[in-house]
């Protein structure tokens, strides 16, 4: 085998570790990076399937308490355990069809999902603690960590405001694709 060939050989059996270094590498940093939001404050993850809503607690000593406690309606919730938010806002990042909001990553402290029924469910930084409320019953679900709004198949979102002000509206389902919620 010539010098040449004997380099080639081992570029070829270099690359992979140094591909498994990389996505290890990659692997490990979105781990830690979900480890490390996790942890911190009492941050509400939002899911959006098929119309229906998820709001969800990532830290394990978090759960959603009804608010007040005696309030049985299931319509106004108040994460308690934990540590408390640093800050009363969330960051919001919406990903829609063009023209469909002024603006796609928003600040602010209370985030109101409207649906084409009018139904809505709330999210507000109040106190450093996130309180959910609707005017409809939520589901509770996943060991008190998760709230479910589930809308009919053909129902969507039909509007997002932050803080009071409506950034986008939306026609149909498809128009919005996906958001994400966090403390910022």
């Amino acid at each position: 085998m010539t010098n040449s060939q004997k380099k080639d050989e081992e570029k070829k059996s270099v690359a992979p570790i140094v591909t498994a270094a990389v996505i290890g590498a990659v692997i490990g940093a979105a781990i830690g990076f979900v480890v490390t939001t996790g942890t911190s404050g009492d941050e509400a993850p939002i899911k959006v399937k098929n119309g229906s809503l998820d709001v969800e607690l990532i830290h394990v000593a978090r759960q959603w308490e009804p608010w007040p406690q005696s309030d049985t309606s299931k319509m106004h919730w108040r994460a308690k355990g934990g540590s408390n938010r640093n800050q009363n806002l969330y960051s919001l990042i919406i990903d829609a069809a063009n023209g469909k909001c002024l603006q796609t990553a928003v600040t602010g402290n209370r985030i109101r999902f409207t649906y084409a029924d009018s139904k809505f469910v709330e999210i507000e930084a109040k106190n450093k603690k996130t309180e959910v409320l609707s005017d409809v019953a939520l589901e509770l679900l996943s060991n008190d960590r998760l709230l479910r709004y589930k809308q009919p198949s053909d129902g969507y979102i039909a509007s997002i405001s932050i803080s009071g002000v409506t950034y986008c509206t939306f026609t149909a389902a498809a128009d919005l694709t996906g958001l994400y919620m966090n403390e910022p």
